[in-house]
């Protein structure tokens, strides 16, 4: 789990890298029973940088409608998703999932849970990574069903684009480069370092060729699908799909430490945080066009309300 360095909304949960580890909620008096209850996986949001599970409770849930939670954590940040793009590097934060995913198939039914019906849920990240799991045929058997809120992997900030370049710009402001890049040297400096020196934000999924095998984006243009596809499983599970109320709005607070609760005017909207969110997904090539498309879809042209 990350800390405060974040995000401030985890700020009374610890950090540590010892993080592997799941929390069972099962209905009261659930223990023994005769009955098998369906079974949903949470996984956390947070850019695959911050939070965890215990920032979210699966009792209400679990209580109210009969259903044994599960959530879990995952290797997030440097720790999760650093990656050099040799073969196989990276994503192991995805795996961590998925051995979470296997353990809570093989092993609910001890926990008066159903192993046929198994749902897969998550958050911003979480969600993007419930669809990563979905489009790994390996995967197949283990969920029945899965729920994406206000997340997916076709999001700009799903995925590295340019692993071996954030390397490289990452060992050196860490200190562990070698000029030559020496992958064991490189490798050994790191191991040396305390965790919280390498905390970082700019790490996520990347295709690997061996958890994911190419981007999203292609996988969804495809308009067949045959038994080694990525499409395989997805399209033999139900998908629901949907937005949280007040998703990101944690975003808000980063860039505009002061109090938004009555909201955030118009120019402050369009001369600030448009800009500076842009500038944080693009780098320095903003494109324009894009710009005024955001404030375009933002403004309230029921009552001519238009941004200026």
């Amino acid at each position: 789990m990350q800390s405060e360095l974040v995000n401030p909304s985890v700020k009374y949960f610890g950090m540590s890298e010892d993080c592997l580890h799941l929390n069972i909620f099962i209905p009261g008096n659930a223990l023994p029973s005769e009955n098998k209850y369906t079974v949903m996986i949470f996984i956390h949001g947070g850019s695959f940088t911050f939070s965890g599970a215990e920032v979210f409770s699966g009792d209400k849930l679990s209580a109210f409608f009969d259903v044994l939670v599960v959530t879990i954590n995952y290797r997030l940040n440097t720790f999760g998703f650093l990656s050099n793009r040799t073969a196989s590097s990276g994503n192991m934060g995805l795996w961590d999932q998925k051995l979470a995913i296997k353990w809570v198939h093989d092993n609910n039914a001890d926990f008066a849970g159903d192993p046929d019906n198994v749902t897969l849920f998550g958050n911003s990240a979480g969600a993007a990574s419930v669809v990563y799991q979905a489009l790994n045929p390996t995967n197949k058997g283990l969920f029945r069903r899965i729920i994406t809120q206000s997340g997916s992997p076709l999001a700009a900030w799903a995925q590295q684009y340019n692993p071996s370049e954030m390397f490289a710009d990452f060992v050196s402001e860490v200190n562990c480069s070698t000029g030559q890049h020496v992958y064991e040297d490189v490798l050994t400096c790191l191991q040396l370092k305390a965790a919280e020196e390498l905390v970082t934000t700019r790490f996520s999924p990347i295709v690997d060729g061996d958890f994911i095998t190419e981007g999203p984006s292609v996988t969804f243009s495809r308009v067949s699908v045959n038994s080694s596809s990525p499409l395989n499983l997805f399209t033999e599970v139900d998908f629901l799909s949907g937005v949280q109320s007040k998703d990101g709005l944690f975003v808000l607070e980063t860039f505009f430490p002061r109090d938004i609760s009555k909201g955030v005017g118009k120019n402050v909207f369009k001369d600030q945080f448009i800009p500076q969110v842009l500038l944080h997904l693009y780098g320095r090539a903003v494109p324009q066009v894009l710009a005024q498309s955001i404030i375009h879809k933002y403004t309230d042209w029921s009552t001519l309300m238009i941004l200026k």
